[in-house]
């Protein structure tokens, strides 16, 4: 009799040892799989940051080679104008003296 009360009695506590064994890897896949959850959420958020700065990059990249191309053709323009400023200014400084740049007096038409 006294094999079967130990017996009985192991029996109860092997069950609520399997019960609660049951309920602790219950509650670590739950907190496993929130964790799982969360990380994948992440690595997909950090993805997508990848994803845009890639983005970005490339415009930012475009942008300094349209930039440059503009300085490039300002600094063409102001060359071109620095040009003719300069032969705008013989051409008045030869019409100031009087002549055509050959010698030759430019001929004045009347006043009405």
């Amino acid at each position: 009799r006294r094999a079967e009360v130990f017996c009985a009695r192991h029996r109860e506590l092997l069950e609520a040892a399997v019960a609660a064994n049951t309920t602790f890897v219950a509650s670590i896949r739950s907190a496993s799989e929130g964790a799982l959850r969360a990380k994948q959420s992440f690595l997909r958020g950090l993805g997508q940051a990848v994803a845009m700065h890639e983005a970005l990059s490339a415009e930012v990249a475009q942008g300094a080679s349209f930039f440059r191309a503009v300085g490039e053709r300002i600094a063409s323009l102001r060359a071109r104008a620095s040009g003719l400023a300069a032969e705008r200014h013989d051409i008045v400084c030869v019409l100031r003296a009087g002549g055509d740049g050959a010698g030759r007096p430019i001929p004045r038409k009347p006043a009405p």
